[in-house]
């Protein structure tokens, strides 16, 4: 696929992160907030095709993630993007013309290709338009939408400003070429798979990395709060003896290679190995508290590694027997809390 970009002088640009790009922002959930400091601060369109690699989540596919196939709250959305007047609708062939093309460099052709107009209007902030599907072998690959209305917005030209953003997953693209395995099959390390659980677990690692990885911790509010719920759900696999920490660093190594750089580095996470360890960090401080709350025990002093908090925490209630018991009340550890 970068061949294929190389030869039509393109290159994917890595998004700035889930902070957003001129304003703070929940959670990253389209590439249309490239477009944030042209729509909120006046600044001037980008001109042409612009090619974006951008990590995302969705919460709204939480539910779902790891159960049903081709459904992720956390993947990569490869978009194309283009911003210009009322005629730049004319250029919707162009785009679906370079995107048959990356599809068809990663196995998929354009005869198992269709196209499904959507009857719902897309309405996202001050942007309005419609949408087509764009389904291979049955199975939604991405949307093309174009946006004929951006409020207050003008191009290049000093015209009303219309957008086209055309948006695929790259994890079901990836799948969708080679369909030997089951979608959360391709996801999941080989080391983990036969882990209980182990499609449902490796959707949350691969979420809680990226939060870590782009800077946003445990807290009470917007993403900070699914942080906690995340490190909280998947204590119970680690107090039931998964190796979350191993899962998370293998996760930090795959979002690494699709971050910009300035991303890591101005949240103080410059090797993704520092992600794994902080996401695996909240993840042992949600244990401590978990097991303390078994035990009936008061939670241990900050600052103790797991290790020694359970060590401590399984002498004040009378040995490894009242140990044992409390982890067996986690017989069934898989998360199903639902983040909303």
């Amino acid at each position: 696929m970068r061949n294929t970009l190389a030869r039509r002088n393109l290159a994917a640009v890595a998004m700035t992160g889930l902070g957003g790009t001129a304003r703070d922002t929940d959670l990253v959930v389209s590439a249309l907030q490239y477009l944030d400091p042209v729509v909120h601060n006046g600044f001037p369109a980008p001109k042409g095709i612009q090619i974006l690699a951008q990590p995302c989540v969705r919460w709204r596919h939480l539910r779902e993630a790891g159960r049903v196939q081709g459904v992720s709250s956390s993947f990569i959305n490869l978009s194309s993007l283009e911003v210009g007047g009322g005629d730049l609708v004319g250029r919707i062939p162009e785009h679906l013309d370079l995107w048959f093309d990356l599809l068809s460099a990663a196995g998929l052709h354009a005869g198992s290709a269709t196209i499904a107009l959507c009857d719902e209007d897309c309405a996202y902030g001050p942007y309005r338009g419609r949408r087509v599907d764009l389904n291979c072998d049955g199975i939604e690959l991405g949307e093309i939408n174009w946006y004929h209305t951006v409020d207050g917005v003008q191009d290049g030209r000093g015209r009303p400003a219309t957008v086209i953003d055309c948006g695929f997953a790259f994890e079901r693209i990836s799948w969708a070429a080679d369909r030997r395995d089951s979608y959360h099959a391709r996801l999941t390390p080989l080391h983990f798979s036969r882990v209980q659980g182990g499609e449902i677990l490796n959707d949350r690692c691969r979420t809680l990395a990226l939060l870590a990885l782009s800077g946003i911790k445990p807290g009470s509010r917007g993403p900070r709060r699914y942080a906690r719920k995340l490190a909280d759900e998947l204590s119970a696999s680690f107090l039931a003896g998964v190796n979350v920490p191993g899962w998370l660093e293998h996760a930090a190594h795959y979002w690494q290679q699709f971050l910009a750089p300035e991303v890591v580095s101005r949240n103080d996470n410059t090797p993704e190995s520092l992600a794994a360890a902080s996401s695996a960090d909240w993840v042992e401080q949600q244990a401590t508290a978990k097991l303390a709350r078994l035990l009936d025990q008061p939670t241990p002093p900050p600052g103790l590694e797991f290790k020694e908090a359970a060590e401590l925490l399984t002498a004040r209630s009378g040995g490894r027997e009242a140990l044992v018991k409390a982890l067996n009340t986690l017989a069934d550890p898989l998360p199903t809390s639902q983040a909303g």
